[in-house]
């Protein structure tokens, strides 16, 4: 049996990443745990970890660019925070390898890259992919993010900054730090593990692994940081070989994430609650987590003036951007809610519009049953004549076997003209979506005109047609086209036999005009009052006895849904003209 190229692409993921990965860490704990430390063996040590973090990297942003079904921000979001991984592991490449540093020095920007990767796994986790909202808002997400990110960065500004750059202590500022960082990691763990017991499959295998790889580098990370404050910390230990096995964990999640159909059902609840709980709940504790440890800034006594000076500006500076931040995502929240409003309510509106437009039809439909019977009964005579036509032929001694042939290829003929006409009067009635698509407006009238025959008979209405041969197609809907002219005619057939001191003539043209396709109907009746001339196509105006005033209303309605414009002018010397046109069909021209 054959197997498809996606598959072998599948079975080669799904057997060849988790072997090496595993591979890696084999030989991680062999080759540390064995061989005596030697510089081969750290550099081995630390290239094997950022590469790992590397991969991370590039899966994620893959995920990102592939996947689009409410999920590329969370991909995004992971893609971020395994690149800032990266570059804290790089700066270590370079210190410790380059440089041949014993330490990456406290005054880097190492540590803070370390510590604000965690950052957008935490956006990643509030911006909930499992919801499948494809319309979800990058503006509202990303400034969730920023929220997040801001919050952590005050703590960082706030506990270590003033340790690590203006009053530089490593004894006060390496255990602060590694008493914030672990506080971060648990934060992401709880924020993972709520969300793990709220998600279903086949999301919860990806937040599974997620909260399991979080929380291994969250426990070995808080060890080794530990460790390294005390001295007895190094490459060689456990904790080192469990930090390797955590990266390697977060290089399965997006390949993980590759080989499951991320895509389900959600209901109205779960998104509405996905809306309001964890985002909100993150914001909120940041809005009030910064007042009140100014609060008890100021209430603290035995602290440096420059350093309770720094602290109280940093507190200031950030209540003032948070409460910015905070009116900005109330905006955007309140913005997207009148949008979706908005949205509903033209949705609503459009579906009102095609059902009248449909009742509209069958009313229409209703006043040419003659016609219809007349069209239908037609063929379905030559049918039937041609048929009888064709026995006699067969019944001669000897057959004549080629005209019985032609009489039944005409019989061919007729039942598909009989089927065409059945077929259009279907279209007319039948409840559907709109089908936009090149349209030959002179076929639509040529298609019109056999339904109106007895109407024009019996109001002794002379036809005539004037159509271009090099009118382009237009982009439209067939059916609603048909009612567009259907329309016009009638009312036009209408006006035009209620006169009796002229000729009855009607006289349809198309052309190909400036604004694009015109197609005109001018009537020898009575004509349009121009008092009424500007209201006509007012829904339930009406200046017929019996009518209801919405035909040219929704005719109107329709063409302009097209792109285009229907108006009525008088006619020269009689009647009226009413007249449409439509944008030509892209690359008709």
């Amino acid at each position: 049996m054959e197997i498809s190229r996606p598959h072998l692409a599948f079975r080669y993921t799904a057997q060849f990443w988790p072997t090496l990965l595993i591979g890696v860490l084999v030989v991680r704990a062999v080759v540390s745990l064995t061989l005596k430390p030697t510089f081969a063996l750290l550099v081995y040590n630390v290239i094997v970890y950022f590469l790992l973090l590397l991969l991370s990297t590039a899966f994620a942003f893959r995920n990102a660019v592939q996947r689009t079904v409410g999920s590329r921000l969370f991909w995004i979001f992971m893609a971020g925070g395994c690149g800032l991984w990266s570059f804290d592991q790089w700066l270590n490449v370079y210190y410790g390898l380059i440089l041949r540093a014993d330490n990456v020095p406290d005054n880097s920007v190492a540590d803070p890259a370390l510590f604000l990767h965690i950052v957008p796994f935490m956006a990643a986790v509030a911006i909930q992919p499992q919801l499948h909202r494809s319309d979800q808002r990058p503006s509202r997400a990303s400034l969730n993010f920023l929220l997040l990110l801001f919050f952590w960065i005050f703590l960082y500004a706030y506990v270590l900054f003033p340790y690590q750059y203006l009053f530089a202590d490593a004894a006060i500022y390496n255990p602060r730090f590694t008493a914030l960082y672990a506080a971060e990691n648990a934060a992401l763990v709880l924020a993972l593990g709520a969300s793990t017991l709220r998600t279903k499959a086949p999301w919860r295998s990806v937040y599974l692994h997620f909260l399991g790889a979080s929380a291994l580098y969250a426990v070995s990370s808080t060890v080794a940081n530990i460790g390294i404050d005390a001295g007895w910390m190094s490459n060689r230990s456990v904790i080192a070989l469990a930090q390797t096995a955590a990266v390697c964990w977060f290089v399965w999640i997006p390949l993980r994430a590759g080989q499951v159909p991320l895509a389900g059902k959600v209901t109205a609840t779960e998104l509405e609650a996905g809306d309001t709980t964890l985002a909100t709940l993150l914001a909120q504790i940041s809005v009030a987590a910064i007042p009140l440890i100014g609060m008890w800034e100021l209430l603290r006594r035995h602290e440096a003036s420059g350093m309770r000076t720094f602290r109280l500006s940093v507190v200031l500076i950030s209540v003032l951007f948070l409460a910015l931040g905070v009116f900005l995502r109330e905006y955007l929240v309140k913005r997207d809610l009148l949008a979706d409003s908005r949205k509903q309510a033209e949705v609503a509106l459009r579906q009102s519009q095609a059902e009248m437009a449909r009742v509209a039809r069958i009313a229409t439909m209703g006043e040419l049953t003659a016609s219809i019977a007349h069209e239908i009964n037609q063929p379905l005579a030559a049918v039937v004549a041609n048929g009888s036509a064709s026995l006699r032929w067969l019944a001669m001694r000897p057959p004549n076997l080629d005209e019985a042939q032609e009489a039944l290829k005409r019989v061919i003929q007729e039942g598909n003209r009989a089927s065409g006409v059945v077929e259009r009067i279907r279209g007319l009635l039948k409840k559907a979506s709109p089908e936009l698509r090149p349209v030959d407006v002179n076929d639509v009238i040529r298609e019109v005109l056999p339904l109106v025959t007895t109407e024009l008979a019996s109001g002794g209405v002379a036809l005539r047609t004037a159509l271009a041969d090099d009118v382009p197609a237009v982009h439209g809907d067939a059916v609603q086209l048909h009612q567009v002219m259907l329309n016009l005619i009638m009312n036009a057939i209408e006006a035009t036999s209620m006169i009796s001191d002229r000729p009855r003539e009607l006289l349809i043209e198309s052309a190909t005009g400036p604004d694009g396709v015109l197609v005109r109907v001018h009537d020898s009746g009575k004509g349009v009052d121009p008092e009424h001339l500007h209201r006509v196509f007012e829904p339930f105006f009406t200046t017929k006895p019996h009518g209801i005033g919405m035909g040219l209303s929704i005719a109107r309605t329709i063409v302009e849904a097209h792109g285009g414009r229907l108006w009525a002018s008088p006619g020269s010397p009689f009647g009226a003209i009413f007249q449409f046109t439509l944008p030509v069909a892209e690359g008709a021209l």
